[in-house]
Parts: C-alpha cells; sequence; structure tokens
C-alpha cells in the first residue's frame, strides 16, 4: 500500500530539485527487492535526506525499515490515546515549531514540565519523539532536522530511567535510518549533569553527529539566536515570536489525534501487512 502524504510529488518534482527519474529508479527498486512500496512523495524525502544519492537513498530506506521493524516498543502503535503517551505528554512539552528555518528546516523543541524522575519513560519519549518527526514530514519536504531541547528540568536521578538498548536503537535510527538529515542538536540551560549523560551517548554516536550538539549554559541565550536559530522562530517564551510552549505542545497533540489513521498505515507499510 502506498501512502498519501499532505502534498504531490508533482509540486516537488516542478523545483528541480529532485529528478523523476530517481524516483523512479527507487520506486522499481523497491518493486524488485519486495520492500514495502512507497509513495514517490516518500521517496523524495529520503532522496533530500542523502542529497539525491540513489544509492545511499536505497541503504536508508533499508535501515529505515530495518531498524523501525525490530523495535515495536518505539515504532509501533504510534496511538497518542495509548495510557504510557498520555502520561509522557504531561511529562514534557513537545512540538513542532510553526516556521521553518530559511533554508527550510523543521524545529523540533522539547523540554520537561514534570522533573519527577519516576514519571519519565525513555522508550515513551523516543515514541512521541518520532511521531513529531513524521507530523513535520507529512506536511512538505524537509531540508533538514533541528531538535532544541531545553535540558533544566533534568537532574542526576534522571540516569536511572536511561536504558542502553533503547539509546542504541534510536541513536542509530536518527544516525542512519532516519529520512531527513539532522543538522543540530541544540541543548539550551545545561549544566553539569549534561556531561555525564553526553558520555553515556558517546560510544553510540559518529564523531561527525556529536559535532552537530551544540550546548548553551542558562543566560547563553543570545549566543543560541546567533549559532542555532533565529530568535523569531522561538516560543515566546525563549523570546521568539511564536505562541508559547504550552499552547504549540497542545496544538501537536491535537495534530498527533489527527493524524491517528496515518500513523496506522505507515505501520502496515512497513509491516508488508
Amino acid at each position: 500500500m502506498q501512502l498519501s502524504l499532505g502534498y504531490r510529488a508533482v509540486e516537488i518534482l516542478r523545483q528541480n530539485i529532485i529528478k523523476k527519474q530517481d524516483v523512479d529508479e527507487i520506486s522499481a527498486w523497491l518493486k524488485k527487492e519486495s520492500l514495502p512500496v512507497y509513495s514517490d512523495e516518500q521517496i523524495i524525502q529520503f532522496l533530500l535526506a542523502c542529497n539525491s544519492v540513489v544509492d545511499a537513498t536505497k541503504k536508508t530506506i533499508q535501515t529505515y525499515g530495518e531498524i523501525s521493524n525490530s523495535c515495536n516498543e518505539i515504532f509501533s502503535n504510534k496511538n497518542v490515546t495509548r495510557a504510557d503517551l498520555q502520561k509522557y505528554l504531561k511529562v514534557a512539552e513537545i512540538c513542532v515549531l510553526p516556521e521553518r528555518t530559511d533554508d527550510g528546516c523543521v524545529v523540533l523543541f522539547n523540554r520537561l514540565v514534570d522533573t519527577n524522575y519516576k514519571n519519565f519513560e525513555l522508550g515513551a519519549y523516543f515514541t512521541i519523539l518520532t511521531m513529531a518527526i513524521e507530523s513535520a514530514l507529512f506536511e512538505y519536504p524537509v531540508n533538514g532536522l533541528i531538535i532544541v531541547i531545553d535540558v533544566s528540568g533534568t537532574t542526576w536521578k534522571h540516569m536511572f530511567c536511561l536504558r542502553l538498548d533503547l539509546i542504541r536503537i534510536y541513536s542509530h535510527f536518527l544516525q542512519e535510518g532516519l529520512p531527513v538529515r539532522l543538522r543540530k542538536v541544540c541543548l539550551i540551560n545545561s549544566s553539569p549533569i549534561l556531561d555525564t549523560f553526553m558520555t553515556v551517548l558517546r560510544p553510540f554516536t559518529k564523531s561527525e553527529v556529536m559535532e552537530k550538539v551544540n550546548t548553551f549554559k542558562a543566560g547563553d541565550i543570545e549566543s543560541f539566536y546567533e549559532k542555532c536559530l533565529p530568535k523569531r522562530l522561538l516560543p515566546l517564551d525563549y523570546g521568539g515570536e511564536m505562541p508559547s510552549v504550552k499552547i504549540l505542545h497542545e496544538n501537536q497533540v491535537e495534530k498527533f489525534k489527527t493524524l491517528g489513521n496515518y500513523f496506522d498505515a505507515e505501520e502496515k507499510q512497513r509491516k508488508l501487512e
């Protein structure tokens, strides 16, 4: 089965940023290899993620399917009404910012609002993060992904919530299977605990990805504006012109609800059901 997205492939092909022959080649390859038959829109997003290199795109598509199908805890049943996801959406706020950067990157913002480590669940976090990324890809092709995390609510006790099995899987997904280029990870309001978390992540993360991580201590907001994002793109509670994080989070949850059928269809497509 093929998925319908919020735009048509012809809109992108007219811009001459993706070649129709590359889309057709990958489409034929998917059928030959008995892989999920992706729509032209999905193939275009993978090509964008791989700078239109066909062989790299094929490898990323394979890795995307292998990783997603290997971990149901993260990638299956992306239903926002699930009890664990409902609970997590009260622990943290997550949203895709309303406007993209000038070069077409989407910005994903998240922060803890409940700092009690006992309420944090890593698997649910990775599921919600995946849903947020997919909600952005649904709307229109993405030229890159910027993740912004306010880590001010993180405590030493959150170390007990880390699961190396899930960290290994999701790190692999972000680096090798994500259908969008990861441009930057910006960690704001950092503290000494962040160094410990980064030590845990380093064995699972390529050096070129670690180079994309930017950290900013409390009070370094001007540096954050300069190095990562224009001030105007941020929520108003971070000095920007967008609505507050709370409102954007509520809007994101509603978006998850409207995409319920899409999430179900994506899983069935990926699993060849």
